[in-house]
C-alpha cells in the first residue's frame, strides 16, 4: 500500500500481536508463520523509515533491510545452505555503501 504510514504498520503489528495472543492470528488472514509477519513488518519499516529521511536536507542516511540467506547456523539446525561467511556478504555490503549512495535505499536486500 503506497499510502502505509508509520503509525498504520504499527496498528496492523499491534493487530497481529492482539490475535497472536488470542491464538486466532491464522483464522484472522495473518497465516501461520509469526515469523514471517515479523519480517514483513521490518521490510515495510525500512522503506517507510528511508521515504521519511530522504526528506531531510541529510543526503547521507540509508536504511535498508538484509537477509543473510538460509544459512548454516544453529537457527536453521544446520540445515542451511550457504556457510556464515557467505551470508555475511550482504550485510557487510550494506555496511560499506558509500556516503551519499543513490541505491539501495529502503530496499530489501538479500543478494549481492
Amino acid at each position: 500500500d503506497p499510502n502505509l504510514t508509520e503509525e498504520g504498520l504499527t496498528c496492523l503489528v499491534k493487530e497481529f500481536i492482539d490475535s497472536a495472543k488470542a491464538g486466532t492470528y491464522n483464522e484472522t488472514g495473518w497465516g501461520r508463520s509469526s515469523y514471517r509477519v515479523s519480517k514483513n513488518a521490518v521490510n515495510a519499516l525500512t522503506f517507510l523509515q528511508q521515504k521519511a529521511f530522504d526528506q531531510d536536507s541529510r543526503s547521507d542516511i540509508v536504511v535498508n533491510a538484509v537477509h543473510p540467506g538460509y544459512c548454516s547456523t544453529n537457527m536453521t539446525q544446520y540445515k542451511g545452505v550457504l556457510t556464515p561467511s557467505q551470508g555475511a556478504d550482504a550485510p557487510t555490503y550494506l555496511a560499506l555503501l558509500p556516503p551519499n549512495v543513490s541505491q539501495p535505499r529502503g530496499q530489501f536486500v538479500w543478494k549481492v
